[in-house]
């Protein structure tokens, strides 16, 4: 190896080194937002259900315009009836 070689090698090792910190970093916040949805979700069907199906049926609705598949959607529309069902 050549110095100019040496020297990019050592500048893509160090990129590649930041990148996976910064995916680490990202993980983690993504992590700790899915926790805190999930609490305020399982808060928001103990106390208020009619509300929590509602907006669980928005972001199905929402799903369906971006392309998931039917039966996908008609799995978790019986998942939603029988949750706030559940909880009543």
């Amino acid at each position: 190896m050549n110095l100019h070689q040496l020297h990019t090698f050592g500048l893509l090792t160090l990129l590649r080194y930041l990148l996976l910190k910064a995916d680490k970093k990202t993980v983690k916040a993504l992590e700790r937002n899915l926790k805190e949805e999930e609490s305020f979700g399982n808060w928001l069907e103990k106390n208020n259900p009619r509300i929590a199906k509602r907006l669980m049926n928005m972001q199905i609705e929402e799903k369906k315009k971006y392309g998931m598949k039917k039966k996908v959607i008609k799995d978790e529309k019986e998942a939603v009836s029988a949750t706030v069902t559940a909880s009543t």
